[in-house]
């Protein structure tokens, strides 16, 4: 799958992708600042849903959103065109930070393909296949970049290149 990490207005992923059991990428963009850096979101699950979210995210943000407009994003139509994706629907997850508040949400979607958002209590946090990984890591003190990196050495979802984004 893929590991997502934040800490200290840090958020670092992964890059590997997986099609099927023949063909890997390495080059899979996960992550994406809005509004210069204010809110970091990292994705992991079906890329496509993944690209799809993230275009919605960039709408809302463009016109001046909050996250009470993200848990508003509906991503039913998408849902429902494929039945393919129901399965990649309860994969796809998004950790998405707020570097300046210090605060962070996990979202994921409904059964109706509604994002449905929480917000997190903690200083760090992880998610994907690495998550488990990642949190230790930082529970011994690293930050979100080095955690992914000790995720890619024991989980076989994540994979370098590490990709980081820091937030304003």
């Amino acid at each position: 799958m893929t590991t997502i990490a934040y800490r200290d207005g840090v958020m670092a992923s992964d890059s590997k992708a997986v099609a099927d059991a023949s063909y890997r990428c390495s080059d899979v963009d996960k992550m994406r600042s809005f509004k210069n850096g204010a809110w970091l979101v990292g994705a992991a699950g079906d890329t496509m849903l993944i690209q799809y979210a993230f275009e919605h995210l960039e709408a809302c943000f463009g016109r001046g959103g909050t996250l009470k407009d993200l848990c508003l994003l509906d991503l039913s139509d998408l849902i429902a065109s494929d039945t393919s994706l129901e399965n990649a629907r309860e994969e796809f997850e998004l950790l998405i930070a707020h570097p300046k508040s210090g605060r962070c949400w996990f979202a994921g979607l409904t059964s109706s393909g509604m994002l449905l958002a929480y917000e997190l209590k903690g200083s760090y946090h992880a998610l994907g296949s690495g998550a488990s990984l990642a949190l230790v890591a930082m529970d011994c003190g690293r930050g979100a970049e080095k955690a992914v990196y000790a995720a890619c050495r024991r989980d076989e979802g994540t994979a370098e290149p590490v990709v980081v984004l820091r937030g304003v």
